[in-house]
Order: structure tokens, then sequence, then C-alpha cells
């Protein structure tokens, strides 16, 4: 287990500010990363994002301690590859994914100054999980579903990474689906609120 020790004073900030998403740019072996913090899920969750052409996105589950793995499993020849380090067999001096989670530690701001929209955060998550139409990412607003259908797991997971645990769950209780579309013009905010109560 890694464990950031200043994670939680962007945490605090954030939570005086009554700000649940945050991003912040970070350099490592002379090479451009994007890191999403996100805090109301529990566990919280920090995605490291590469950038580029053809980025991918390492999601690190964040416990109440600001505790994580740094176990990388498949990412972690793709970041290999990324930062231009060649594997070798030598445990000893194989490069080690707490070598890159401990300078982004001691890089973390300490202020919360960038605080990303919805459909940004379901571009990078989307890298990661296989989320329901991942290519629409303007929330429209809710579909009830009939009592014999239930709301679908790949479309809980986009309105948790969108929205969060709290709207998540009301989903869930009320047994309606997030509705998106792939234009902007007919994204519709004021209906997040509908049907949840």
């Amino acid at each position: 287990m890694f464990q950031f020790t200043n994670l939680d004073q962007l945490h605090v900030d954030m939570a005086q500010k009554e700000i649940y998403r945050t991003t912040f740019p970070f350099q490592f072996k002379g090479n451009g990363l994007s890191c999403i913090f996100i805090t109301n899920t529990i566990p919280y969750r920090l995605y490291i994002t590469t950038l580029g052409n053809a980025p991918f996105s390492i999601l690190l589950m964040i416990d109440d301690e600001y505790r994580t793995s740094e176990y990388l499993g498949d990412n972690y020849s793709k970041l290999l590859r990324y930062l231009g380090i060649k594997y070798t067999e030598d445990a000893t001096k194989r490069f080690r994914p707490s070598a890159l989670l401990q300078h982004l530690d001691n890089n973390i701001p300490s202020i919360c100054n960038n605080q990303p929209r919805y459909n940004d955060i379901l571009a990078i998550t989307s890298l990661q999980h296989d989320i329901e139409e991942a290519d629409k990412r303007y929330f429209c607003g809710w579909h009830t579903n009939p009592p014999n259908k239930n709301v679908r797991a790949n479309n809980l997971i986009k309105t948790r990474l969108a929205f969060g645990d709290e709207y998540a769950e009301m989903s869930m209780k009320h047994n309606i689906s997030s509705r998106w579309t792939y234009e902007q013009c007919d994204e519709d905010l004021t209906k997040l609120n509908h049907n949840l109560r």
C-alpha cells in the first residue's frame, strides 16, 4: 500500500469550497500527466491520465486515510512505454510504481484551482470503465424504467462517475436511468434533480 501524505490538504481545501472534483497536471521524467481527484464517491478516486493521441488512464482507489494499492495491472507496461522506461528482469533495477506515486504526492497542490465539468470527467474515466454509450457525454434527463426492468449496471457506473454516489444511489432507489446525448446543445442540467427526491 502507498499512503499519500499531501492529498488530505487538497481534500480539505475542496471540502471548504464545496468542490468534489478537481484536476491538476504534473510531470514525471519529462512526461506530462493529468490527474482527476474525485471525492463524492467512496472510496475516493484518483485518475492519472497520459497525454497525447492515445491516452490511457490509471485508476487509483483511495481510502479515507489516503492509501492506495501500488498494483497497476495491465497499465504497468503501458506506463513504461509512455515514460520511455525499458522493462528489466532484474527486480532490483525494475521501475516501481511507488516512484511515480511518491513524485505525484510531492507535487499535489494544496489549493483546488480547477473544477472539471462532469462531461470532461466522463471523457477521461471512460478510458478505464465500461460505461454505457461512452461517446454520449451530455446529460439530458432521466428515464423511468418499467417495473419489470432495472437500471443497467453500466448506466449506474456512468451516473456515479458523472455526479457521484448520491445520484447513483437515488437512481437505483427510484429505478431511473440517466439519459445522455452526443450534442452539447441538448444538455439539460435543470433535469438533474427531477425525479430523484
